[in-house]
């Protein structure tokens, strides 16, 4: 048999003439079509695949980057990696899925790994590697996180008269701004106006896995804002900038004891006082950070 390109195609052994007669029409219905995939594509393997898939995305954050590579290695290419692109079918698509809901692993953990899956197979169809994409289970690309409980306003009150004073703006702007904390971290004082009450967001720190701390715009033209501060955290906020802060129109709103950025890392819970272990998250716990 023939591709459109005149090279001959790996279809060429069939049990019976009928057979191959048929794969012939078939073959040949999907050329009119538009839609023939030399076979000899979908024998590329899904791991070689999948890393030059990545490679061909500069665009990506490093963070996000960084994300993929994970995922590809820990979730997809210990099940797809020595596969064959075109033996990757729906059945063994939703045998894996299936396997891991059943590992325990968080519904939007399983989201994630499934989405990625599913972009590159659809570029493997683009290139037409492949005829048709394997991952057709229906409303598996949604993650449903479960919702996490919101401190009350008196719950926050305790927590910043428990906190140092070097926190207490932080804690407030975190609540009554729902900046993240990514961009609470790479917050300058030029991007915050105490006399029109705003503070406007153009970047967020993140954190590579070698440690390395990367300040860069947010992931979406949403995520560049402008919020309004409450007036009642605006005094705490000047006292806050008075003596914590960096000092210049680029110095760090946020910083550490020892003058250090904000990491993830750094900051830790633990017991304290003669409310530990009574299970109230505003008396028995507080956040201790030592960069």
């Amino acid at each position: 048999m023939f591709a459109p390109d005149g090279s001959r195609s790996s279809l060429d052994t069939y049990a019976t003439k009928a057979d191959a007669d048929r794969a012939l029409r078939l073959a040949g219905a999907d050329i009119l079509r538009g839609a023939f995939v030399d076979p000899r594509s979908g024998r590329v393997t899904f791991s070689p695949y999948a890393t030059k898939w990545l490679a061909h995305r500069p665009g990506l954050r490093p963070r996000t980057r960084e994300v993929y590579e994970s995922q590809l290695r820990v979730y997809l290419l210990p099940t797809f990696g020595p596969m064959e692109l075109g033996k990757i079918n729906a059945a063994v698509v939703r045998a894996w899925y299936a396997e891991l809901t059943q590992s325990g692993k968080a519904p939007a953990t399983i989201a994630k790994q499934y989405e990625l899956l599913k972009a590159i197979m659809t570029t493997a169809v683009a290139d037409e590697m492949i005829p048709k994409n394997p991952c057709t289970i229906r409303g598996t690309s949604v993650e449903r996180s479960v919702e996490r409980p919101i401190a009350s306003i008196i719950e926050v009150d305790r927590l910043v008269e428990m906190a140092e004073p070097r926190w207490k703006a932080l804690i407030l702007m975190a609540t009554y701004t729902a900046l993240r904390f990514g961009e609470l971290a790479a917050l300058t004082r030029g991007h915050l106006d105490l006399e029109k009450e705003t503070v406007t967001v153009v970047a967020s720190a993140s954190e590579m896995k070698n440690g390395k701390r990367l300040i860069g715009e947010p992931k979406s033209w949403a995520g560049r804002r402008t919020v309004a501060i409450p007036p009642a955290i605006i005094p705490a906020l000047r006292d806050h900038l008075e003596q914590f802060s960096e000092r210049g129109t680029d110095g760090v709103v946020f910083v550490g004891p020892k003058g250090g950025p904000l990491r993830r890392g750094n900051f830790n819970i633990e017991s304290t006082g003669p409310a530990a272990g009574t299970g109230d998250p505003a008396t028995s716990h507080v956040t201790k950070y030592d960069p």
